[in-house]
């Protein structure tokens, strides 16, 4: 063992785990109390997201084999729609539920961008974990790397759901709005405005 490899390993956890906890303190503060971040907690929807075709891009989570399951286009259209049916059902949805500070909507995506152990693969996956205590050893790679995993999962199904319930925020106003045939109109609507921004924003992060 090289002179001083004992204290770097040690140096090493201790780096990650606060990270991890400043990350996961950047993410609850981001998302407390917004619908979005209760919505995945739903069962019916978190099914319905797992078998979404997009889940494939998710990293594989520690009990979440069946992310990325394959489906045809068929289910995977019947599977957008009872998601978006669900979703719809939520209405009205208030604003003050909704993520509008900036700062905050594009933490998730830097958030997924911070955690390089999510990609790392379990070495010593098939060693026992158990929960560290003020006497049990530092946690081992394979585990941060699944604490990594988790937070960047969650991260990116707030992003998913928080845009669509950021457009059916938008839509409401359609209700409320009257609109006349066969007469030019010069500005688009305030709303409008502000859901391009949202999406070009999103985008961009």
């Amino acid at each position: 063992m090289p002179k001083f490899a004992a204290e770097l390993v040690k140096f090493v956890q201790t780096f990650l785990e606060r990270t991890f906890e400043r990350c996961r303190t950047s993410y609850m503060e981001a998302v407390l109390e917004k619908q979005s971040y209760i919505v995945i907690g739903r069962h019916d929807i978190d099914k319905l997201m797992r078998l979404d075709p997009a889940s494939v891009c998710l990293p594989n989570a520690l009990g979440q084999s069946n992310v990325g399951t394959i489906v045809s286009d068929l289910e995977s259209i019947e599977i957008e729609s009872e998601l978006s049916e669900l979703l719809l059902n939520l209405r009205p949805i208030k604003q003050e539920n909704l993520i509008r500070d900036d700062n905050k909507l594009v933490c998730c995506p830097e958030l997924v961008k911070a955690t390089p152990l999510a990609e790392l693969n379990h070495a010593e996956s098939g060693k026992p974990r158990n929960k560290q205590t003020s006497s049990s050893p530092p946690r081992d790679l394979a585990s941060f790397a699944d604490e990594y995993r988790k937070l960047a999962i969650d991260c990116l199904k707030v992003m998913r759901v928080e845009m669509q319930l950021e457009t059916i925020f938008h839509l409401q106003e359609m209700t409320y709005k009257e609109y006349l045939e066969n007469q030019d109109v010069e500005e688009p609507d305030d709303f409008i405005i502000s859901l391009t921004a949202q999406v070009l924003f999103s985008i961009c992060c």
